[in-house]
């Protein structure tokens, strides 16, 4: 026996050989992810193959159950009509319940697991074509009691209670395991009336994390909804209907929310319907606002093929939404104009982050068939007048700050000034965020504490690998940083399940910080820039400096490599960059530089 992909069906758990299933799982995950497993998960999996041969059930066990969106279940059985999803954690250490969204394991925050539970099954209730009503629980191997304020769901205490739980379910039923496993992206009746009921709170939760203040669709914006609201009806009618539409609007200008809105109109009339991203940092975020309808957020890009815009995406979608679709490569404009049957791409490629990166005009009109062109032309969030001098800074004219501009830029001289201006933001209820240049460290995932981690303090390190290298940035050798943070040291957020969201999600801080990839679509009251030493101005022109370089992200398409390759290409890749982190901030920009000559124009200008 082997499998292609996952999941692992085992039709007698009692019968189970720990290590032949093991290979069986770590073949269907490379199969299906195109990646080895972490050691971690590979434990994992032993403790829940020993657990099931002790379960003593005759019910068939499906194991890593791919859900739409990229989840996987860890453990489910089904019966008539009927099933369960139960989510196995083996956490060390002290468990904090911190919301309804997270939890603290130790020192490490983690996803709330009964946030986790009620997502994969509010993707198999409302998302699936089986027809079977799904409940979860979630289980401890070690044991733990019930942990206070983990409440929102049900807590399997031990092997005992779980036997009787699945014996409860009744006799297997092959019929209903076969819907299971032969499921397909599907909008339920139960979504449509639930959206109808919570739309508007939906949209708000949403908006919400993304925005600075509350929503409200310009005339501009409303127009095109109800342009492909008509659209929509007349699929919903059986209409043969093949439209596509490439909308244009620059930053501030509502391209998210109305993906948001659009995405209601398409699950509410039944339509299989699908919002698209490629920044995990934002899709995250969002899935979590969104809740229930978290499921219909996907990947449209993965790296392993199967995101909406890739070759092995295997569900049938009749709409789909491409939000910052200017990061979209052409191999996956090429698939994504041939899916579906109405589709919506939103770009700015004002916006473009990475040189493998190639959603422009040019290309979206070159390889789709009757693209309608839409724009949206309103500024709606920030201030005209403000953008406009961002995009004349970044080109290099030298036009003083305009004095009727209702965004209040300030540039520092020192880092703790600009830190203890957010703390005050904050302290008086406002939202706020602090972004840095992808410069000097490259962030340590596996190693929080690491100093490859360090992006404000001393030492800060280059690289972490073979041999440690330290940035030669020495400006912050003997600040003070913990007076004013509360240590003396500030690292960038790493993880984009759980510190992204939980960042944007309580409004920010100054004791993390984000990359530009980070806060890529989203916005804040008051925000904190600092400045990189790639991006300097010398002589009279902005010029590009690789060393200090730390996005590796694209190979050999990155940043860094293409900063020593091509510099006029690495020119406007960093200034789309500053673009997109000068114009988070809704009433304020604080901005600090790094490098003392880029520092001294930015003050000349204000």
């Amino acid at each position: 026996m082997s499998i292609t992909q996952l999941p692992l069906v085992l039709n007698t758990p009692r019968e189970i050989d720990v290590q032949t299933h093991l290979n069986y799982l770590k073949e269907g995950y490379v199969n299906t992810l195109s990646e080895q497993p972490k050691p971690e998960l590979v434990i994992t999996w032993r403790d829940t193959l020993k657990l099931l041969k002790q379960l003593d059930v005759d019910m068939p066990a499906v194991l890593e159950y791919p859900l739409i969106g990229g989840d996987r279940a860890d453990l489910i059985f089904v019966a008539d009509n009927r099933g369960i999803v139960v989510e196995l954690k083996d956490w060390k250490g002290d468990l904090k319940v911190i919301d309804d969204l997270f939890v603290q394991v130790g020192n490490e925050l983690r996803i709330n697991p009964c946030y986790q539970v009620r997502n994969y099954v509010n993707k198999l209730n409302y998302f699936h074509s089986s027809g079977l009503q799904f409940d979860g629980y979630v289980m401890f191997y070690n044991g733990k009691e019930q942990v206070e304020g983990l409440d929102q769901c049900k807590v399997i205490q031990s092997h005992d209670e779980l036997r009787e739980i699945v014996r409860g379910l009744g006799d297997s039923n092959p019929s209903s395991l076969e819907k299971l496993l032969r499921g397909k992206f599907y909008v339920s009746e139960t979504l449509v009336r639930l959206i109808e009921r919570k739309e508007k709170d939906l949209i708000q939760n949403a908006t919400n994390v993304l925005l600075a203040s509350g929503f409200g669709l310009t005339e501009s914006q409303l127009l095109l909804v109800r342009e492909i609201k008509e659209v929509l009806d007349e699929l919903k009618r059986g209409k043969d209907v093949d439209k596509t539409y490439l909308i244009r609007g620059s930053s501030g200008s509502g391209k998210t929310l109305v993906a948001l809105v659009l995405l209601m109109e398409g699950l509410k009339r039944q339509v299989r319907t699908v919002l698209g991203y490629k920044n995990n940092r934002l899709l995250n975020t969002l899935r979590i606002a969104l809740d229930e309808v978290g499921g219909a957020i996907q990947f449209y890009s993965t790296g392993y093929g199967k995101g909406v815009a890739e070759e092995k995406y295997d569900q049938d979608v009749d709409f789909l939404i491409f939000d910052e679709a200017q990061r979209m490569r052409l191999d996956n404009i090429r698939i994504a104009m041939q899916r579906g049957k109405v589709r919506v791409f939103f770009y700015d490629d004002n916006q473009m982050l990475l040189n493998l990166e190639e959603g422009t005009r040019e290309n979206f009109l070159k390889v789709g068939k009757g693209v309608e062109e839409r724009e949206l032309t309103s500024v709606f969030r920030e201030d005209e007048s403000y953008v406009e001098w961002v995009k004349n800074l970044l080109g290099g004219n030298q036009v003083r700050f305009p004095a009727h501009t209702k965004v209040k830029f300030q540039v520092v001289e020192d880092i703790t000034t600009m830190l203890r201006e957010l703390k005050m933001r904050k302290e008086e209820g406002s939202k706020i965020a602090l972004v840095c240049a992808f410069t000097e460290s490259p962030g340590d995932e596996e190693n929080p504490e690491s100093c490859c981690n360090v992006r404000i303090g001393y030492p800060i390190c280059k690289s972490c690998d073979k041999k440690v290298e330290v940035s030669d940035l020495d400006i912050y050798k003997g600040v003070d940083l913990k007076s004013v943070v509360g240590k003396d040291k500030i690292y960038w957020l790493m993880n984009a399940k759980t510190e992204y969201p939980h960042y944007w999600r309580t409004g920010g801080g100054i004791d993390r910080c984000a990359s530009v990839y980070g806060v890529q679509g989203f916005e804040a009251e008051y925000v904190g820039v600092v400045w990189g030493r790639d991006l300097v101005w010398r002589g009279g022109q902005w010029v590009v400096n690789p060393d200090p370089i730390t996005d590796y992200v694209g190979g050999n398409k990155s940043l860094e490599k293409t900063a020593r390759r091509d510099k006029g290409r690495a020119l406007q890749l960093l200034r789309n960059r500053y673009y997109v982190m000068l114009t988070r901030g809704i009433k304020g920009v604080y901005v600090f530089a790094e490098d003392e000559e880029t520092g001294k124009l930015l003050q000349g200008l204000v």
